[in-house]
């Protein structure tokens, strides 16, 4: 994967990652493979958590706006080779209902000495609310075709 961003006055920045993908269908993730949940987690938390991540560089950052007692299907990715010191996060899915499914994201970035994290922090946020969106689409016309 390739991102570029024309940062300023013509300057063009740009990094490359390769990601190993695995998918842990339920039960999900191993619970010693990702971080501790956040101490107010619940179905209200929002956001990732990435605490502790920093000195735990193996582990998965655990999706806080998981559901709690709803098991989840997990798909991992983590950083192969690339322009970032660290690169992993999970793809949580929770059937919360008949018709609904919760889908999370969590991200632990941390880029290399020579990378300003301001330019990179807003394009990772927008590529992840495009992703999260066009898999919200997806999801919704295959459920749709599937009620035909």
């Amino acid at each position: 994967m390739v991102g570029a961003q024309d940062v300023a006055m013509g300057v063009k920045f740009s990094a490359a990652v390769t990601l190993r993908c695995c998918e842990f269908p339920e039960p999900g993730l191993p619970e010693g493979r990702m971080t501790a949940p956040p101490p107010t987690y619940s179905a209200a938390s929002a956001g990732s958590s990435s605490d502790g991540a920093e000195g735990v560089e193996s582990l998965f950052p655990f999706p806080a706006t998981s559901v709690p007692g709803v098991a989840p299907s997990d798909i991992t990715f983590e950083l192969v080779e690339g322009d970032f010191q660290s690169f992993r996060g999970v793809w949580r899915m929770q059937q919360t209902g008949d018709q609904s499914t919760l889908l999370s994201y969590a991200l632990f970035v941390k880029p290399q000495a020579w990378l300003p994290v301001a330019l990179i922090q807003g394009r990772i946020e927008n590529e992840v609310l495009r992703n999260l969106e066009a898999v919200s689409r997806y999801s919704e016309s295959q459920f749709q075709r599937a009620r035909k």
